[in-house]
């Protein structure tokens, strides 16, 4: 492939000026065939950059430029994850989740053990479970969850933050449904990430909130003092 000087000598420029406009002379798919893959994660870079500096500014704008740098480095995990954050931040905004579901999808296929990304992945189901009013959105929160779970066990990968997530998300599908169940897996999860290590006063709170909503449900009063502990 032959190189072309003029577009690295704008990537260049504008790395150095953050003169993000100059952007706009190198969206074009053409000319990105002829800068190498290492030049290509530099533009979707500088791309991310300006999406970022629209979006400071409150211009959802920029997500699009978060999109052109997924395109420029679709086997990149941390673009595609970048990409997806924004979509989900912005999803009342403007925020496409169905966008930010491919790419995540992509990101964890990438790097099976990315459980951020697989964290986020069901943290966007469940938000188009809620936005759409619709269950089955809640069924793949669970099936990615559990596929998850399946694969750090085989990559012998343990993350309490995922325990804590897998709780929130779980906690999010018990309010939906109502169904005690719901609450008592959540619990489940946030228990688990308790007795792996993970100290965090938010967790605590996540763990009370849900003790009281179980407990609420059922009437057993004793979930409720049992949830005071957490609060404190």
């Amino acid at each position: 492939m032959r190189k072309s000087k003029k577009s690295l000598i704008l990537i260049e420029e504008i790395e150095k000026t953050k003169q993000y406009d100059l952007l706009d002379n190198l969206n074009d798919p053409k000319k990105w065939e002829k800068i190498d893959g290492t030049e290509k994660i530099r533009l979707a870079q500088l791309f991310m950059q300006r999406g970022e500096s629209l979006i400071q500014k409150e211009d959802v704008s920029g997500l699009a430029s978060f999109d052109v740098a997924a395109k420029l480095a679709p086997l990149s995990k941390d673009v595609l994850y970048q990409q997806a954050a924004t979509h989900v931040q912005l999803c009342h905004m403007g925020g496409d989740l169905l966008s930010a579901v491919d790419s995540l999808s992509k990101a964890v296929e990438v790097d099976p053990s990315f459980i951020e990304a697989w964290s986020l992945l069901a943290e966007c189901y469940v938000l188009l479970g809620q936005k759409e009013d619709d269950f089955t959105y809640f069924t793949k929160v669970t099936d990615v969850l559990d596929k998850a779970h399946k694969t750090f066990k085989t990559l012998k990968l343990n993350s309490p933050r995922f325990y804590w997530h897998w709780g929130r998300c779980l906690t999010a599908i018990g309010v939906f449904s109502e169904e005690p169940k719901d609450f008592q897996d959540a619990i489940a999860k946030f228990e688990k990430a308790v007795a792996y290590g993970l100290e965090s006063g938010e967790l605590y709170f996540d763990l009370g909130n849900a003790m009281v909503d179980f407990a609420s449900l059922v009437g057993q009063n004793e979930r409720m003092h049992e949830a005071i502990k957490w609060y404190n």
